[in-house]
């Protein structure tokens, strides 16, 4: 059992150490995800996205390793999904009305 914790240990130690960037991005994702989930606003994207993130965690919990390119499709996918999100605010942002815009810097 010390042997299989120990692989645990050093492929979470490996991830937080080196990769503490991909840590950051698939975790703020999954966060993300499940507060979208919880509002039931996920569209099929999303769903593709979360399943990349939950064969990650399967993917580490059989196989301890902690390197990035055991991760690499998921996080590339978390990247097109903030991607998206980041052009939809700016689309919206620039569809607005000068008045919409005048209303909100006043409140």
């Amino acid at each position: 059992m010390t042997d299989i914790l120990d692989a645990y240990a050093r492929g979470l130690q490996r991830l937080v150490s080196k990769d503490t960037g991909m840590i950051a991005l698939l975790l703020g994702t999954a966060c993300f995800l499940a507060a979208k989930a919880m509002r039931g606003r996920l569209v099929p994207f999303d769903k593709a996205v979360l399943a990349a993130l939950g064969f990650v965690l399967l993917h580490f919990l059989a196989f301890p390793s902690g390197f990035a390119r055991h991760y690499f499709v998921a996080a590339c996918l978390c990247l097109i999904l903030w991607a998206r999100l980041i052009d939809g605010w700016s689309a919206r942002r620039h569809h607005r009305s000068p008045d919409d815009a005048e209303q909100q810097a006043a409140s």
